[in-house]
């Protein structure tokens, strides 16, 4: 299990959302700075099991954009996404994980 808390997220560009009903599973495919600021962002995954909610707007008080401000976890199992655009995910899991994803064509 990945430590949600010690990710940096921000500036991360989510590509894609994709939520399994039956297996209460939620990817979100997102370019992150895993290994920090200064390296180049990566494909990865976060990807949350157990999920019991998953709410998501995309009303864009703030304006386009697939960017992550910021993101917070509350204890036991509350994460929540900013995006730049000023809307939220807002999701209850059971479990966290971070996934490297091999960039197509390799």
């Amino acid at each position: 299990m990945t430590d949600f808390t010690a990710l940096d997220l921000h500036d991360a560009f989510i590509t894609a959302i994709a939520m399994d009903w039956t297996a209460g599973k939620l990817i979100v495919e997102a370019s992150v700075f895993c290994e920090g600021r200064g390296l180049r962002a990566r494909p990865c995954e976060l990807v949350w099991s157990g999920v019991s909610r998953f709410v998501a707007h995309r009303e864009l008080p703030w304006g386009p954009s697939s960017y992550i401000n910021a993101s917070r976890f509350t204890a036991p199992s509350n994460y929540e996404i900013e995006m730049q655009s000023g809307d939220l995910l807002l999701i209850d899991a059971t479990e966290f994980t971070l996934c490297a994803v091999e960039p197509h064509g390799t």
